[in-house]
């Protein structure tokens, strides 16, 4: 049983469009799933509700899961390391930095989406799904706010962005250097002088 969790802005945005009882209805069973982690049965416009938003509440339920474990302590720890021999010089690349938190780069990529561009859907989170293996998180994290920055609210407007720093390479514009934007501005305004100029010679 928790005490609290998070209710995102786009869960209200949602439901207040509901009638006054399917939103009661709503709420109830947000609340009872989030706090006690009990389904409640619901039928029609706020179960698609529900059913939308529960990834978002699995998702920090599972943080608060992750948060309440206990650990071991200094001792147990160090009990359980294992002492290695001393070999020779074997050349092997292990790759010791394997990242087991996966899940949380997954669940904050499905906040940001929720918060910024509009309730995750499963589609939504099977595609975003199918591009972590080879693409950065926070690229995708930017992407979404790229698209919340210029009121694209699509998750097609995010794959396009993704695609075409894929394509052209992920710079990020405060990575550059003064003297870069400011070339790339002369540029800017050098063809806004052309066109200016063809239009009044014709």
């Amino acid at each position: 049983m928790r005490d609290s969790f998070i209710f995102y802005r786009s869960f209200y945005d949602s439901i207040k469009e509901l009638s006054e009882s399917n939103r009661a209805k709503c709420y109830d069973a947000i609340f009872e799933y989030a706090l006690n982690h009990n389904d409640v049965e619901l039928k029609g416009v706020p179960r698609a509700i529900l059913t939308l938003i529960r990834p978002n509440l699995e998702a920090n339920y599972r943080k608060y899961l992750n948060g309440t474990k206990q650990k071991g302590s200094k001792t147990e720890a160090k009990g359980k390391q294992a002492v290695s021999k001393p070999q020779g010089n074997v050349d092997v690349n292990v790759d010791v930095n394997v990242n087991d938190n996966v899940d949380v780069d997954v669940d904050e990529i499905y906040s940001a989406f929720s918060s910024n561009i509009h309730l995750i859907t499963p589609n939504v989170a099977d595609s975003i799904k199918s591009y972590l293996p080879d693409t950065p998180p926070e690229w995708i994290l930017k992407a979404i706010d790229e698209a919340g920055k210029h009121n694209k609210r699509s998750w097609s407007y995010c794959e396009a962005v993704l695609r075409t720093w894929k394509e052209k390479g992920h710079v990020d514009i405060r990575d550059k250097s003064a003297d870069d934007n400011a070339e790339q501005n002369k540029r800017v305004l050098a063809k806004i002088a052309l066109k200016q100029k063809e239009k009044a010679n014709v």
